[in-house]
């Protein structure tokens, strides 16, 4: 039994580390990246944002007095400056991903199998900007205008240092006051992912006014979820579970066997006509007693009235000579008899069913038959005579 559960804590052990080994990778797996950087590389097509570059600035003032923005790289790394004036109550700036679609009538790119944005930012000086999902709006939203189109967003906060961002699309909303300002009830808060006009870095009221700031974006990817990763490993997880508590539960009932096989094998000195053959007792009583029951523990009938009244001698003195032979009372060496005897049939007859085998041996109640080898060997007589096939 020590090397059983030896075992057992091992492969207990190697098969926790291999589950979370195997979770790990469905974890990882579960989640598939959509690259939006670089624009060459962009798994959805899109153009980059049409602010000026450097060397090529336009006259922003015609449009945002002071306000500019300029756009200094756009590959591997998009890095643009701002600067807000506080002489506008809402100065604007913005960088936009535009996306591309073969059919001009129809500008719109699906994004509903997208659950979340991931990037990595930094801004100097540090900054509150806002993620900006632009959506088609079949209520109020008119094409060539791109006030109409719904806006939804969610803020987020940068510093001097790079850091990543993720952005679950379940979490951003439409203000109250584009909603308010297009007539739509203040619950109206729900957008359609499958007309997605481009997305933008916009700034907030909490952006720095009144001085030039850099904003740097890398890594930018859509989050596609993939459960039947997951899924499928959890169902490995648990087959491989299932299969240690089968090979478990195979080798705790060969052990419970083999011990009662073992036991079987200690038992069959205790019978009266081994004991007998090796040597006559002196005491007729007593021989007389033990040959009694080695020939007729199998009669159902024979019980402790029984005997006293065949033998002629009174219950305390059969329990008595018993005692002192055995160490057993008249019904547990009956009992023991009756087991060991019905370990013998089903070892070498197999073929005989287990009812069978119980009536051979004196039971008239399998039920209580089958508790009762149970109880002596640890195993049902049912595991028992399986084994022996």
């Amino acid at each position: 039994m020590q090397t059983y559960l030896k075992r057992l804590a091992i492969r207990i052990a190697a098969l926790v580390a291999i589950s979370a080994c195997v979770m790990a990778l469905g974890l990882s797996l579960s989640q598939r990246e959509i690259s939006l950087m670089p624009q060459s590389a962009s798994e959805i097509p899109r153009e980059g944002s049409q602010l000026p570059k450097p060397g090529n600035e336009l006259d922003q003032d015609a449009i945002h007095p002071i306000t500019r923005t300029k756009v200094m790289s756009e590959d591997d790394i998009i890095r643009y400056e701002m600067f807000l004036s506080s002489a506008k109550p809402y100065p604007y700036s913005s960088y936009d991903f535009l996306f591309t679609t073969p059919d001009p009538t129809n500008p719109f790119v699906s994004l509903s199998a997208i659950e979340a944005f991931r990037f990595k930012v930094k801004c100097t000086p540090k900054n509150v900007l806002i993620f900006a999902l632009f959506t088609f709006d079949d209520k109020v939203s008119v094409l060539e205008n791109d006030d109409t189109h719904r806006v939804s967003w969610h803020f987020f906060t940068c510093n001097a240092f790079w850091a990543e961002k993720e952005l679950t699309l379940r979490e951003f909303e439409t203000p109250d006051w584009w909603l308010q300002q297009k007539g739509l009830k203040l619950a109206d808060k729900a957008f359609d992912l499958d007309k997605v006009m481009r997305l933008a870095i916009i700034n907030s009221l909490q952006s720095p006014h009144d001085i030039l700031s850099e904003v740097s974006l890398i890594e930018l990817t859509g989050i596609k979820p993939q459960p039947m990763y997951i899924y499928a490993a959890l169902l490995l997880i648990a087959l491989l579970w299932v299969g240690l508590a089968w090979w478990a539960v195979l080798g705790y009932t060969r052990i419970q066997i083999e011990q009662a096989r073992a036991r079987m094998r200690e038992d069959m000195p205790l019978t009266a006509y081994q004991k007998l053959s090796i040597a006559p007792q002196a005491d007729k009583a007593k021989r007389e007693l033990l040959l009694l029951l080695a020939k007729e523990y199998a009669d159902p009938e024979l019980n402790l009235n029984a005997a006293t009244e065949r033998l002629g001698i009174n219950r305390n003195k059969i329990n008595t000579i018993l005692k002192e032979e055995i160490g057993l009372t008249f019904t547990a060496y009956i009992n023991k008899l009756r087991m060991t005897e019905a370990a013998r049939l089903l070892s070498e007859h197999p073929e005989e069913s287990v009812s069978q085998i119980a009536y051979q041996v004196g039971f008239n109640n399998v039920s209580y038959f089958n508790k009762l080898f149970k109880q002596t060997y640890g195993c049902s007589p049912k595991h028992f005579k399986d084994s022996a096939t």
